[in-house]
């Protein structure tokens, strides 16, 4: 009776604690994507656009259709190669998809 009990306060305590997840929107991901991109080694500032195409008969959400960044590192071919090959993997898109392009000033 008592381990009941002790269940019981453990999991209303537990179900007060939980958080719902808020929905993100796109210009989180957007400003997320943009911040993470810019602690990369040679990215300096950046700027993320992210792209995205109606969902299809089978999906409901949005798909990620093509990415876009500006940043000040773009002139390096390791640091271009490094954003497509991370913003590929993340969102799960073709390298083909992954625009990356050298800022002005």
């Amino acid at each position: 009776m008592i381990s009941v009990l002790a269940l019981g306060v453990v999991l209303i305590f537990l179900g007060t604690r939980m958080q719902k997840a808020e929905p993100i929107s796109e210009g989180d991901v957007e400003q997320r994507i943009s911040a993470a991109c810019s602690k990369i080694e040679g990215v300096g500032e950046c700027a993320v656009y992210v792209y995205y195409s109606p969902g299809g008969e089978r999906d409901s959400t949005d798909a990620v259709e093509s990415v876009i960044v500006i940043c000040e590192g773009a002139d390096s071919v390791d640091v271009r190669l490094r954003l497509t090959r991370m913003l590929s993997s993340f969102f799960g898109i073709g390298s083909n998809r992954v625009k990356i392009e050298k800022m002005k000033g």
